[in-house]
Formats: C-alpha cells, structure tokens, sequence
C-alpha cells in the first residue's frame, strides 16, 4: 500500500498526530516497495524491482516491460494520489 501523510509543524506538540491524504493498492500483493521518497507538496515516488510485465508499467513509458527476470521499476503519484506514470528501467 502506497500512503501520502501530511504532518504537522515542526513547532506543533507532539500530540498532534499526522494526517492521511491518500492512500493506496499498487501491485499484486506479492512485489513489495522498498523505497518511497515524499515532497513537501505531496508528490510521492516509489521504486524497487519487479518482474510482471503488464502490472507496472503505464502506456508510453520510458520501458513498458521488464527486460530480463527482474528489473527496477518507478512509479510517480501526484499530489491527489494519482498515478501519473510508472516505468521499468534496466536489463
């Protein structure tokens, strides 16, 4: 599952408990995302490596299928949570 968090302040108490702005499913249950990097305006990207040729990639990607058994593959969410593209890259 793939989550976008708004926090509070750095000032604020520490009560003050993060806030879900999105969240969802990418995948099939069985890869799993390794790595996950946030901007400040909400855009996440995620990566790690995946083999399913049809599950990843969106049409007019960089690489639209893995090029051998397992390659990395990156994934772009906006700000809203949606998926703007997602590409496999090696091999």
């Amino acid at each position: 599952m793939v989550a976008c968090l708004s926090a509070a302040p750095a000032t604020a108490l520490a009560s003050h408990a993060p806030t879900l702005e999105w969240a969802t499913y990418y995948g099939d249950g069985i890869d799993a995302i390794d790595d996950l990097a946030a901007t400040d305006d909400g855009v996440v990207v995620i990566g790690d490596v995946g083999s399913e040729p049809a599950l990843f990639a969106t049409p007019g990607a960089h690489q639209e299928h893995p090029g051998r058994e397992s390659d990395a593959f990156m994934a772009y969410f906006d700000a809203a949570g949606k998926l703007r593209w997602a590409t496999y890259y090696g091999g």
